[in-house]
Formats: C-alpha cells, structure tokens, sequence
C-alpha cells in the first residue's frame, strides 16, 4: 500500500477500542508515504499508533516495513492521562521509518 492521503478532518467524539490515527500492518508487504494532514481531533484518547505485528488477519510468515509516514498539524484535545502516542514493532528486523 503507497500514496494514502487523510486530509482536512474533524474527529469529534472517538470512544472506540482502536486509535484515530493509525498505520496497522500485519503481513509482509511494505506501507510507504501516508499522510495524516490538517486533523482536528475533540475527543479522542488514543491518537496515533505505528503498528507492526501478527494479528488475526495475518497471513505472511514474515512481517512488513512502515517508511514514509507523515503526521502534520494535527490538533488534539485530550485527558493528559490517555495514551497519545503508540509506536510498536513486534521483530527487531521489521522497521518503521522516516516518520
């Protein structure tokens, strides 16, 4: 997956289980250049996540790369106690880079 664009949104009330701003990735392909630009976020208590592992819907032996990813002028209100931030990669040879 490349050149994925969310632009221009109003997040205004976001209680779900997942995060608002999210590249989840769990085979092998590579995820290269999404940008989150000009998001306004009112509620939302888990912002953005990189996410690299296994999941449910896996079906690669091997796990992919994460390159490219821009966040840009995104504002959010928030708890100062929610989770604002998540980068995770669950094999030390898959990466996420230029972010």
């Amino acid at each position: 997956m490349e050149d994925v664009r969310f632009t221009d949104c109003d997040v205004i009330h976001d209680l779900g289980r997942e995060w608002t701003l999210r590249v989840y990735h769990c085979d092998s392909a590579r995820v290269r250049n999404v940008r989150f630009e000009n998001i306004r976020s009112e509620e939302s208590p888990r912002l953005m996540s990189l996410w690299i592992g296994k999941a449910v819907w896996t079906r690669d032996d091997q796990r992919g790369h994460i390159e490219g990813v821009i966040y840009r002028n995104i504002r959010a209100k928030a708890d100062p106690f929610a989770h604002r931030i998540e980068g995770i990669r669950r094999d030390p040879r898959r990466r996420a880079s230029r972010i």
